[in-house]
């Protein structure tokens, strides 16, 4: 089975962290879309590929690693909200906001695993 979807990209003109205080901003979407595309396919190992194109990064990673890797940053972002980790310590990688994403995705609707 295999999924696509497509977002367009967004400009921030004015404003990017006020609507965290309740503060207008200023942001339109601009022609530069970004696809995701999805591929399910039935297999004896729990793992799945991600392939960052833009970054010429590709990814292999077993469902047990990538649980624990999105606990870890989920931890690392706890500490950055009680003020004792840096923001640059919680995602460092391009590859670990989609983890994070994947993983609260698959609280909601679980993922499918193996065969």
């Amino acid at each position: 089975m295999k999924t696509r979807c497509s977002v367009p990209a967004k400009l921030i003109l004015s404003g990017e962290h006020a609507v965290l205080y309740h503060c207008p901003a200023l942001s339109m979407a601009i022609d530069l879309t970004t696809y995701c595309d999805c591929t399910y396919s039935p297999s004896a190992t729990d793992s799945f590929t991600i392939e960052l194109t833009d970054f010429h990064e590709k990814h292999n990673i077993p469902a047990a690693l990538w649980l624990s890797m999105a606990s870890e940053a989920e931890v690392r972002f706890e500490l950055f909200k009680q003020n004792t980790g840096p923001i640059q310590a919680v995602l460092s990688k391009p590859i670990d906001l989609i983890l994070v994403t994947l993983y609260h995705f698959n609280l909601l609707f679980p993922i499918k695993q193996g065969a």
